[in-house]
């Protein structure tokens, strides 16, 4: 069924094990390739509705790599996992890391 669901555009590959609808955010698939869920600023940009500007904020476990080292990607390292959906951080931790995030960088989160 997965081969037929992607020969048929009906289903996108990520990466290995992970699918995603043809209409998920680009920005979600490009935090799932990268090893993690969208974070920051980013998730909040999403769970307001907005597709995520860049760069990409991404939140990875401690101890993980990032599968793809772009350039246009945040790395936010956590101890804990997220208890929000698969792909992106809750609401509430996305705030809490995005007044971390401009603490330590002013600038860099204002968009």
């Amino acid at each position: 069924m997965l081969d037929m669901g992607l020969y048929y555009g009906r289903i996108l590959r990520v990466r290995i094990g992970w699918y995603a609808l043809p209409g998920t955010s680009p920005a979600v698939v490009a935090a799932v390739r990268a090893g993690g869920k969208l974070a920051c600023v980013s998730a909040l940009e999403l769970h307001d509705g907005r597709e995520p500007a860049h760069p990409l904020h991404v939140m990875l476990d401690r101890g993980r790599h990032a599968r793809r080292a772009d350039p246009g990607i945040v790395i936010h390292w956590s101890r804990r996992s997220d208890e929000g959906p698969v792909a992106v951080v809750s609401a509430e931790r996305a705030r809490r890391q995005a007044d971390e995030c401009r603490r330590k960088a002013p600038n860099a989160t204002e968009r």
